[in-house]
C-alpha cells in the first residue's frame, strides 16, 4: 500500500515540485563530510531528474567517502573544483541543498560560489532551520531522513521508483536510523522502506556495503580513539577524541570516524557521547548522541551547531583539546555534568 502524502500538497512543497517539473538544469549539494543520508538523497533525486530528461550534477564540498563508492553508479559524485565546476554552477536554474540548512555546512570555497549564483535555491532537510540558505525550504523534522523526504516528494509527484533511486533512499534511511535502531525508526519510515524494497534491492547487500567493508586503518583508528576515551559524571558522559596525530599514525581519514559515537553509546551507564574529530584547518567536528535524557540539540546549538534531541553536531575552531574545553563548559552550563567531573 502506497503511503499517503498530504504534506506535499502544501506550500512550499508544491512550489518545489513545480520547480522540479518546470526547470531543466539542476545541481545537487550536500554538506561537508557527507554521510549516507545526504549522499543517498542525492543519488535518488539525481536518478529521478535524469530520467525526466533533465540536466543534473552532483557537486559536493568534499569527495565521496570510500565506503559510499557503491552509490557512484555513473561517477556522478564530484568534489567541488572551481576550474571544473563554476560553469556548471553558473548554468544551473535550481540548486538543491540536501540534509543541511546552514551556509557554513558547504565549506568556504563552495559556499562563496553558491552565494553568487543566480539559481533558485531549494533546501530539503529534516533538521530545523533558521535563516537558512535557500529560497524554498522543504522541511520536516518528523522525517527519519532527508532521503525519505526526497522519496516522498517524488512519489507525491507520481514519479516512478527505480532500483537505483531505491538504493539511494534506502541508504539514507538505513544510516540515519542507525540500522533501524533509533527512535526515528517509526511506522512512516518502515512503510517507506517497504516500498523501496519492492523494487528488488537487497537490504543485506546494502547493509554490508555500508557497514561491512571498512579498511583495517579504521579499526586501528577506533582502537586509538577508544583507548583515549574520557569518562565524566560516573560514565554518564563519554568524550571520544580523534586527533590528526591518530589519523596520520594509522593512515586513516577523518571520515573513518563515522560510527565511532555509536560504539561508545553502547556502554550501559552512558547517557551521552561526544565524538571530537580534528579536521584540517584547525577545526574540530563534534558529533553528539543521546539515549534520551540529555538534550544534545541544545548543547550543539550553544556551540553554533544544531540537530535533533538525540543526535546533533557542530564544528568549532581549534584542535581536539580546545574543543574538549568548549564541550565541557557547555555540558556544565547545561547542568548535564556536575562541577566536580
Amino acid at each position: 500500500m502506497t503511503i499517503g502524502l498530504p504534506l506535499f500538497d502544501q506550500s512550499p512543497w508544491n512550489n518545489i515540485a513545480d520547480a522540479l517539473r518546470e526547470k531543466e538544469h539542476f545541481v545537487l549539494c550536500t554538506h561537508q563530510n557527507p554521510d549516507g543520508d545526504g549522499l543517498g538523497a542525492q543519488l535518488g533525486l539525481w536518478e529521478y531528474l535524469k530520467n525526466q530528461g533533465k540536466s543534473v550534477s552532483i557537486i559536493n564540498p568534499d569527495p565521496l567517502p570510500t565506503r559510499y563508492e557503491f552509490l557512484n553508479t555513473e561517477k556522478q559524485f564530484q568534489g567541488y573544483d572551481q576550474g571544473l565546476h563554476d560553469k556548471v554552477l553558473d548554468a544551473a536554474e535550481v540548486a538543491i541543498f540536501l540534509d543541511f540548512s546552514r551556509w557554513d555546512r558547504l565549506g568556504a570555497p563552495l559556499e562563496a560560489k553558491m552565494r553568487d549564483i543566480g539559481a533558485l535555491t531549494v533546501c530539503v532537510d529534516h533538521h530545523p532551520v533558521e535563516d537558512g540558505p535557500a529560497t524554498l525550504n522543504g522541511l520536516d523534522e518528523t522525517a527519519a531522513a532527508t532521503g525519505q523526504l526526497a522519496y516522498e516528494l517524488i512519489r507525491s509527484m507520481g514519479g516512478q521508483l527505480t532500483p537505483v533511486m531505491a538504493t539511494g533512499f534506502y541508504t539514507s534511511i538505513l544510516t540515519d536510523t542507525g540500522s533501524f535502531r533509533f527512535s526515528n525508526s517509526d511506522s512512516r519510515a518502515h512503510r517507506v522502506t517497504a516500498e523501496l524494497l519492492e523494487t528488488g534491492i537487497d537490504p543485506s547487500v546494502l547493509y554490508e556495503k555500508v557497514y561491512g567493508e571498512w579498511e583495517l586503518s579504521r579499526l586501528r583508528l577506533m582502537s586509538l580513539s577508544l583507548a583515549n576515551m574520557e569518562s565524566l559524571d560516573e560514565e554518564r558522559v563519554l568524550l571520544l577524541p580523534v586527533t590528526r596525530q591518530m589519523i596520520d599514525e594509522v593512515g586513516a581519514h577523518e571520515t573513518d570516524a563515522e560510527g565511532f559515537v555509536d560504539v561508545a553509546r553502547s556502554v550501559r551507564t552512558c547517557e551521552c557521547v561526544v565524538l571530537l574529530v580534528e579536521r584540517e584547518g584547525n577545526q574540530t567536528k563534534l558529533s553528539f548522541r543521546s539515549k534520551g535524557r540529555v538534550n544534545v540539540q541544545v548543547i550543539a546549538e550553544s556551540l553554533g551547531g544544531g540537530g535533533h534531541l538525540y543526535a546533533a553536531g557542530a564544528t568549532v575552531s581549534g584542535n581536539v583539546q580546545d574543543a574538549r574545553e568548549l564541550v565541557y563548559h557547555a555540558l556544565k552550563e547545561g547542568r548535564f555534568v556536575s562541577e566536580t567531573s
